[in-house]
């Protein structure tokens, strides 16, 4: 069952990219109920939006100022992406 959701949800990000482009945002939600249902349902896509986050200061501070305007659901479907805290050598 779980395939079946990523497989839609993979399905909807490709048809939101393809619909991108047009003169109105049409594609814009359908990647975002894409993105929501991999991070629901897909632990590999967690990793990877983990690790972006990790990488880019920027797009951390982005998704961490939608986390607070966003509804709970979304918004915690957001933190559990949130980069870990990596202790320094000194807290050991």
């Amino acid at each position: 069952m779980t395939f079946l959701w990523v497989l839609s949800a993979f399905l909807l990000f490709v048809l939101g990219v393809l619909l991108l482009p047009l003169p109105l945002p049409v594609g814009l939600p359908f990647i975002i109920i894409a993105l929501g249902i991999l991070l629901k349902k897909s632990m590999l896509t967690k990793k990877i939006m983990r690790s972006l986050r990790r990488r880019s200061v920027w797009f951390n501070r982005l998704l961490l100022k939608l986390e607070n305007n966003l509804p709970r659901m979304a918004a915690s479907l957001l933190r559990r992406t949130r980069p870990f805290q990596q202790k320094n050598k000194s807290d050991l």
